[in-house]
Protein backbone atom coordinates (compact mmCIF):
# COMPACT_ATOMS: atom_id res chain seq x y z
CA UNK A 1 0.00 0.00 0.00
CA UNK A 2 2.86 2.24 0.31
CA UNK A 3 3.96 1.81 -3.06
CA UNK A 4 0.25 3.11 -4.17
CA UNK A 5 0.76 6.34 -2.15
CA UNK A 6 4.26 6.95 -2.99
CA UNK A 7 3.40 6.31 -7.01
CA UNK A 8 0.12 8.27 -6.53
CA UNK A 9 2.04 11.29 -4.76
CA UNK A 10 4.61 11.48 -7.69
CA UNK A 11 2.16 11.21 -10.62
CA UNK A 12 0.85 14.45 -9.42
CA UNK A 13 3.80 16.38 -8.94
CA UNK A 14 5.61 15.28 -12.72
CA UNK A 15 3.61 18.12 -14.23
CA UNK A 16 4.83 20.40 -12.01
CA UNK A 17 8.36 19.04 -12.26
CA UNK A 18 7.99 19.44 -16.31
CA UNK A 19 6.84 22.79 -15.79
CA UNK A 20 10.18 23.40 -13.63
CA UNK A 21 12.29 22.15 -16.10
CA UNK A 22 10.69 21.25 -19.63
CA UNK A 23 14.36 18.94 -20.68
CA UNK A 24 13.88 16.85 -17.51
CA UNK A 25 10.94 15.14 -19.75
CA UNK A 26 11.15 16.89 -23.69
CA UNK A 27 8.64 14.47 -24.52
CA UNK A 28 6.08 15.08 -21.71
CA UNK A 29 4.01 18.10 -21.97
CA UNK A 30 2.93 20.03 -18.49
CA UNK A 31 -0.59 20.76 -19.76
CA UNK A 32 -2.91 18.05 -19.54
CA UNK A 33 -0.43 15.33 -18.00
CA UNK A 34 -2.83 14.27 -16.06
CA UNK A 35 -5.91 13.89 -17.90
CA UNK A 36 -3.83 12.30 -20.60
CA UNK A 37 -1.98 9.44 -18.28
CA UNK A 38 -4.34 8.90 -15.64
CA UNK A 39 -4.97 5.04 -16.90
CA UNK A 40 -1.40 4.69 -16.41
CA UNK A 41 -1.74 5.43 -12.53
CA UNK A 42 -4.92 3.63 -12.37
CA UNK A 43 -3.09 0.09 -13.88
CA UNK A 44 -0.21 0.42 -11.82
CA UNK A 45 -2.48 0.46 -8.61
CA UNK A 46 -3.91 -2.12 -9.94
CA UNK A 47 -0.99 -4.49 -10.73
CA UNK A 48 0.25 -3.42 -7.33
CA UNK A 49 -2.87 -4.40 -5.62
CA UNK A 50 -2.71 -7.76 -7.83
CA UNK A 51 0.73 -8.91 -6.83
CA UNK A 52 -0.40 -8.34 -3.20
CA UNK A 53 -3.18 -10.67 -3.21
CA UNK A 54 -1.31 -13.20 -4.59
CA UNK A 55 2.25 -12.64 -3.10
CA UNK A 56 1.67 -10.47 0.14
CA UNK A 57 -1.07 -12.01 2.50
CA UNK A 58 -0.88 -16.22 4.07
CA UNK A 59 -3.22 -18.49 2.04
CA UNK A 60 -5.69 -19.84 4.16
CA UNK A 61 -4.52 -23.01 4.57
CA UNK A 62 -0.93 -21.58 5.96
CA UNK A 63 -2.56 -19.39 8.16
CA UNK A 64 -4.40 -22.21 9.69
CA UNK A 65 -1.30 -24.17 9.52
CA UNK A 66 0.47 -21.50 11.04
CA UNK A 67 -2.18 -20.98 14.06
CA UNK A 68 -2.78 -24.86 14.83
CA UNK A 69 0.42 -26.24 13.66
CA UNK A 70 3.37 -24.40 14.74
CA UNK A 71 1.99 -22.96 17.88
CA UNK A 72 2.36 -26.25 19.54
CA UNK A 73 4.76 -26.37 22.27
CA UNK A 74 6.50 -29.35 23.79
CA UNK A 75 8.72 -28.94 26.76
CA UNK A 76 10.53 -31.76 28.39
CA UNK A 77 11.97 -30.43 31.68
CA UNK A 78 7.95 -29.42 32.71
CA UNK A 79 8.72 -25.50 33.02
CA UNK A 80 7.84 -23.21 30.28
CA UNK A 81 8.36 -19.57 29.44
CA UNK A 82 7.11 -16.70 27.51
CA UNK A 83 7.41 -13.42 26.89
CA UNK A 84 5.12 -10.51 25.05
CA UNK A 85 6.25 -7.16 24.65
CA UNK A 86 4.06 -4.84 21.75
CA UNK A 87 2.51 -7.92 19.91
CA UNK A 88 0.39 -10.91 20.59
CA UNK A 89 1.41 -14.65 21.25
CA UNK A 90 -0.94 -17.58 21.43
CA UNK A 91 0.59 -20.78 22.26
CA UNK A 92 -0.97 -24.66 22.75
CA UNK A 93 1.43 -25.97 25.16
CA UNK A 94 2.15 -30.03 25.23
CA UNK A 95 3.57 -30.98 28.54
CA UNK A 96 3.39 -34.56 30.08
CA UNK A 97 5.32 -33.39 33.13
CA UNK A 98 3.85 -29.34 33.47
CA UNK A 99 5.22 -27.77 36.92
CA UNK A 100 4.47 -24.51 35.89
CA UNK A 101 6.15 -21.55 34.17
CA UNK A 102 6.57 -17.96 33.61
CA UNK A 103 4.17 -15.76 31.22
CA UNK A 104 5.36 -11.93 30.77
CA UNK A 105 3.13 -9.38 28.90
CA UNK A 106 3.68 -5.67 28.52
CA UNK A 107 1.28 -4.17 25.82
CA UNK A 108 0.43 -7.12 24.21
CA UNK A 109 -1.90 -10.16 24.01
CA UNK A 110 -0.95 -13.60 25.19
CA UNK A 111 -2.88 -16.70 25.01
CA UNK A 112 -1.61 -19.78 26.98
CA UNK A 113 -3.23 -22.73 26.24
CA UNK A 114 -2.34 -25.16 28.93
CA UNK A 115 -5.27 -27.97 28.21
CA UNK A 116 -2.89 -30.93 27.11
CA UNK A 117 -1.03 -29.89 29.82
CA UNK A 118 -0.66 -32.88 32.74
CA UNK A 119 0.64 -31.56 35.78
CA UNK A 120 2.49 -34.90 38.03
CA UNK A 121 0.43 -37.02 40.54
CA UNK A 122 0.68 -35.45 43.64
CA UNK A 123 2.38 -32.28 42.85
CA UNK A 124 1.43 -28.53 41.99
CA UNK A 125 2.23 -26.48 39.01
CA UNK A 126 2.73 -22.61 39.62
CA UNK A 127 2.55 -20.28 37.19
CA UNK A 128 4.17 -16.56 37.66
CA UNK A 129 2.21 -14.24 35.68
CA UNK A 130 3.14 -10.67 35.12
CA UNK A 131 1.01 -8.26 32.79
CA UNK A 132 1.06 -4.65 32.80
CA UNK A 133 -1.40 -2.91 30.13
CA UNK A 134 -2.66 -6.07 28.14
CA UNK A 135 -4.61 -8.96 27.92
CA UNK A 136 -3.75 -12.47 29.10
CA UNK A 137 -6.09 -15.98 28.75
CA UNK A 138 -5.04 -19.00 30.69
CA UNK A 139 -6.73 -22.05 28.97
CA UNK A 140 -6.88 -24.80 31.79
CA UNK A 141 -8.51 -28.30 31.79
CA UNK A 142 -11.77 -28.36 33.63
CA UNK A 143 -10.65 -30.77 35.72
CA UNK A 144 -7.82 -28.95 37.50
CA UNK A 145 -8.04 -26.56 40.66
CA UNK A 146 -6.89 -22.97 40.19
CA UNK A 147 -5.59 -20.43 43.02
CA UNK A 148 -5.10 -17.10 41.82
CA UNK A 149 -2.80 -15.70 43.96
CA UNK A 150 -1.89 -12.45 41.73
CA UNK A 151 -2.18 -8.33 42.84
CA UNK A 152 -3.83 -6.66 40.53
CA UNK A 153 -4.19 -2.72 40.09
CA UNK A 154 -6.82 -1.19 37.70
CA UNK A 155 -7.14 -4.54 36.56
CA UNK A 156 -9.26 -7.77 35.90
CA UNK A 157 -8.09 -11.36 36.90
CA UNK A 158 -11.16 -13.84 36.88
CA UNK A 159 -12.25 -16.80 36.24
CA UNK A 160 -15.04 -17.89 33.25
CA UNK A 161 -14.45 -21.17 33.50
CA UNK A 162 -18.10 -23.52 33.43
CA UNK A 163 -18.26 -23.47 37.43
CA UNK A 164 -18.39 -27.61 37.79
CA UNK A 165 -16.62 -29.22 40.48
CA UNK A 166 -13.03 -30.04 39.56
CA UNK A 167 -13.02 -33.64 39.50
CA UNK A 168 -8.68 -34.18 39.55
CA UNK A 169 -5.92 -33.49 42.33
CA UNK A 170 -4.27 -31.54 39.69
CA UNK A 171 -3.96 -28.31 41.54
CA UNK A 172 -2.33 -24.84 39.15
CA UNK A 173 -1.30 -21.95 41.40
CA UNK A 174 -1.03 -18.58 39.73
CA UNK A 175 1.17 -15.88 41.36
CA UNK A 176 1.87 -12.27 39.54
CA UNK A 177 0.85 -9.15 39.31
CA UNK A 178 -1.54 -7.18 36.61
CA UNK A 179 -1.18 -3.87 35.73
CA UNK A 180 -4.47 -1.81 33.84
CA UNK A 181 -4.63 -5.26 32.20
CA UNK A 182 -7.54 -7.91 31.99
CA UNK A 183 -6.71 -11.91 32.91
CA UNK A 184 -8.58 -14.55 32.23
CA UNK A 185 -9.13 -18.23 33.23
CA UNK A 186 -10.72 -20.50 30.85
CA UNK A 187 -11.56 -23.74 30.30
Amino acid sequence: MGVVLFATAHFFWIPKLIMADPELFPCLAAQGFVANYWYLLVAFIAVVLIIQAIFGKEKLWEKHHKRFGSNFQENKDGYLKSSVVFSNNEKIYLTENFRGGRFETVFGSQEIDLRKCIIPQGERAYIDLSVVFGNCEIWVPAEWTVQINAKSVFSNIEEKRIMAPPTGDDMLVINGEAVFSSVEIRS
